[in-house]
């Protein structure tokens, strides 16, 4: 990510989404947290309505 000048950004890897089995979805839009100390990703809103 240096290279596009991002070098701050946190990355996530290692978890079941994208091009692997068994695929976990993510919602696109969904405001989200990823917290770096305690190693978690938090949706924060709803992705369906019902």
């Amino acid at each position: 990510m240096k290279e596009f000048g991002y070098s701050d950004l946190p990355i996530l890897y290692n978890a079941s989404f994208g091009h692997n089995e068994p695929k976990c979805i993510l919602p696109y839009g969904v405001q989200a947290e990823i917290d770096t100390e305690a190693l978690t990703f938090k949706l924060l809103e709803a992705a369906v309505e019902s």
